[in-house]
């Protein structure tokens, strides 16, 4: 078998079934009922039961089912068909049931059972994703099966009559990944074999797989979404087949390119570029020439010559194959593979070609230059896998080359300044893996993402040195990369572990551990918003369906430490406008980048006590307002700080009046409830004197035990949940309610409140009167130490 970017062959005169005797120091051809001539792809399965019965999946002329039953010295076709001579290149692998020698598993479009040594096949698992590639069998019970296809892996208990698929291995291989700026962005991605997608970039509780849309199906490879109306998306299949379709209404529309005089045959790659312009509307693709639409794909213009070599030799796919004539698009060759506009200028255009040239236009399209000539140390006709003109200067670009599938696994990439006259090498030895994408950061040129095959690869000093991410990032394939420049967010696309998106970039650009100076340095914190953001949970399904992490909702402070901190305690503390810490948090110590989730919330308040639980709203407490507040960092005395600012969250669709409504009452509640919870302590403490003296007032003890037991719930119950509600619960629940809603509280929550209050000023009064003389120390003196002591 032999396979280059441009053609593949399958057989030669060389193959066929070896046989050895002596543990492989010598080997016997087998010729004895096997064809005879060109042999190609050939799969060996030797039964468990009977070792005699050995079964082969042989190609040649005329593919079959071979089968042997005296240990391979001689062969009988039992089978030719659809089981074994559909691309038998590429599904060749036999499986035997360990316990009945008749039966065996033949891997291909669909899973084939045979039940009579080879002589039938049927399918089954017929429910799986096509292209079955591996198939396990239970020793222990045979009807037991794990099938493995190219959608993933399923499950079958009765042999493959029905199958259930694993839905939470997150083994999705993109090849492109695109987003767009709705709230919450969408991502876009085609998958191998596996259809064209998009899916939201967060979701509360986790994004499942139920929240990704199909858009399209075969080979997913480019998916892009219109400038100006996200509901219109370009996606596609193998081979150009390129379509726009409407997510909002369903219709789908064929829109690739054809040939402009009737006759030119159009040359698209497997993997063809679809890619949109800067502006609404334009859409380019590639052939082997650039095309551009600017009516959303209802009209093109070819804007180019053809960019290729041209290379005669590597353009008869249509021989392609060997003994099985195999012309699936795969091979298509010499073709434009990627295409930029610039975000500066929409005419500057860049293209490479997979034969490896790299072309460039500053007039839209009127002229082009080859450049690839210009580039120090490549090897010619090395794939062009990107460019990535700059956002932040007209002449730069950055591009990536791929040499591997001539063996070549040198990592490629280079950067221009002057429009491709000259090039700068990027590639340092450490890089692992043959380049596949770069992206420059569009607010900080120095910054730049490099995805190869061993993974992703950062730099913040314009390519001069690059540092390896792997913060839950697997060694993969990065195919693709996208920059959501909202959000600060990267898109990574792998090609074996599906999607993922790294927060915080503006804290990425910061992190340069080789240029790190100071001790201590903070990257200025972002607004934070004041809100609990969007609650939100997944049902109980069990652990069968994937879900993705969500974004932290929780406000971020990242600070870079030069070394470990070792001397003293290290504590952050949240101070308001006049100094008074609010919070305090404990500090990571490690060296390097640390990240702290910052409360924005003041300290719950404190709380009545009592032996019964059951007061549970008032566990957190309200949201600090909007404003600008100090962050202090406190190293052992040396202080540090940076300043924090809340702001409104106006996607809440709260007026000021109404969040200024809520704000009074929660300072009234939780005044309310701390005013209680001093006055149940005092006539707790009361009750106890009383208890510990050997002549008391029995009346005035028995007027505290009521007392007390309308302060808070009294009643043992498992959890606390007794249904008992005094005053200490009422005020918790509604603390709770108006605490978790930062609109207007209702009508009923205002009377409420108002009413509680008067209750607890009557208690407050009554108390005082009862511990008069029974316990000495003030006040002021029981609330400090309710504060300290909680």
């Amino acid at each position: 078998f032999r396979r280059t970017p441009y053609s593949f062959s399958s057989g030669g005169p060389g193959g066929g079934i070896f046989r050895s005797t002596d543990g492989g120091t010598t080997w016997t051809k087998m010729s004895k009922g096997l064809p005879s001539g060109d042999v190609g792809r050939i799969a060996i399965a030797m039964s468990p039961v009977d070792p005699k019965t050995i079964y082969a999946s042989v190609e040649a002329k005329e593919s079959g089912l071979y089968v042997s039953t005296d240990g391979g010295l001689s062969w009988q076709r039992r089978y030719v068909g659809g089981a074994v001579d559909i691309r038998p290149f590429y599904f060749s692998r036999i499986v035997c049931d360990p316990k009945d020698k008749n039966v065996i598993y033949k891997h291909g479009v669909g899973l084939y059972r045979s039940d009579d040594g080879g002589m039938t096949f049927g399918t089954v698992a017929s429910s799986a994703h096509s292209d079955h590639h591996a198939v396990w069998i239970d020793p222990a019970n045979t009807e037991h099966l794990l099938i493995g296809t190219d959608g993933g892996v399923y499950e079958s208990l009765d042999k493959g009559r029905s199958v259930r698929f694993f839905g939470n291995i997150p083994i999705g291989q993109f090849y492109h990944v695109t987003t767009d700026d709705q709230q919450p962005y969408k991502v876009y991605g085609g998958l191998q074999d596996n259809s064209s997608w998009f899916g939201p970039s967060r979701k509360p509780g986790g994004i499942g797989n139920g929240d990704w849309q199909l858009v399209g199906g075969g080979d997913g490879f480019h998916v892009v979404v219109d400038r100006g109306n996200p509901d219109i998306v370009f996606w596609e299949s193998q081979g150009g087949n390129i379509v726009r379709t409407n997510t909002k209404t369903g219709q789908s529309k064929t829109v690739a390119p054809k040939p402009d005089d009737g006759s030119m045959k159009l040359r698209y790659n497997w993997n063809s570029p679809i890619v949109r312009g800067t502006k609404a509307g334009v859409v380019y693709v590639g052939s082997q020439y650039v095309h551009r639409s600017t009516d959303l794909g209802e009209s093109w213009k070819r804007i180019s010559p053809d960019l290729t070599t041209n290379d005669s030799t590597k353009l008869s796919q249509e021989e392609s194959g060997g003994l099985t004539v195999d012309n699936s698009s795969a091979e298509n060759h010499c073709t434009v593979f990627t295409i930029a506009e610039s975000p500066r200028s929409e005419s500057i255009i860049w293209a490479g070609t997979d034969d490896g040239n790299l072309q460039v236009t500053t007039d839209g399209g009127a002229s082009w230059s080859n450049v690839t000539p210009n580039v120090p140390g490549l090897p010619k006709a090395t794939w062009v896998s990107c460019v990535e003109p700059s956002s932040h200067a007209d002449a730069t670009c950055f591009v990536t080359f791929d040499g591997h599938m001539t063996g070549d696994m040198t990592t490629y990439v280079y950067m221009t300044t002057d429009m491709g006259a000259t090039w700068k090498p990027l590639s340092a030895p450490y890089l692992k893996g043959y380049a596949h994408v770069v992206r420059q950061d569009p607010r900080r040129s120095s910054s730049l993402y490099l995805g190869t095959e061993s993974g992703l690869y950062i730099s913040n000093d314009n390519g001069q040195s690059w540092t390896h991410f792997r913060n839950k990032l697997p060694m993969v394939a990065v195919r693709d990369l996208a920059v959501q420049s909202r959000e600060e967010e990267l898109v990574v696309a792998t090609h074996g572990r599906g999607l993922y998106i790294i927060d915080n970039l503006d804290v990425l650009r910061s992190f340069d551990p080789k240029s790190q100076t100071e001790d201590l340095s903070i990257v200025p914190p972002r607004p934070v918003q004041r809100t609990f953001g969007v609650g939100g949970s997944r049902w109980y399904g069990g652990d069968a369906d994937y879900v993705g992490e969500d974004k932290s909702l929780a406000p971020r402070v990242w600070y870079i430490l030069k070394d470990k901190h070792m001397r003293g305690n290290f504590v952050l503390r949240l101070k308001d406008s006049a100094g008074k810490v609010l919070r305090t948090i404990p500090a990571s110590t490690r060296k390097g980048l640390n990240v702290i989730d910052l409360p924005i919330s003041r300290t719950a308040p404190i709380s009545p006590r009592s032996k019964v639980g059951g007061a549970f709203g008032t566990l957190s407490g309200p949201i600090l307002d909007e404003g600008t507040y100090t962050l202090e960092f406190d190293r052992g005395g040396q202080i540090s700080s940076v300043p924090v600012t809340i702001v409104s969250d106006t996607t809440l669709g709260f007026s000021i009046e109404e969040m200024h409504q809520q704000k009074m009452l929660m300072r009234d509640l939780h005044a309310m409830y701390e005013d209680l919870a001093v006055t149940t302590y005092r006539v707790q403490s009361a009750i106890d004197t009383l208890a510990a003296r050997t002549s008391t007032d029995a009346s005035v003890r028995d007027s505290l035990v009521a007392l007390n037991a309308t302060l808070v719930n009294t009643r043992p119950g498992m959890m606390g949940l007794t249904g008992e509600e005094q005053l200490r619960e009422v005020i918790s629940g509604l603390y709770g309610e108006v605490n978790g809603y930062l609109g207007r509280p209702g009508d009923t929550q205002l009377t409420l409140a108002a009413k509680l209050a008067e209750r607890v000023k009557s208690a407050k009064q009554r108390g005082e009167q009862l511990v008069q003389g029974i316990i000495t120390e003030s006040r002021e003196q029981s609330e400090a130490y309710l504060r300290t002591s909680r």
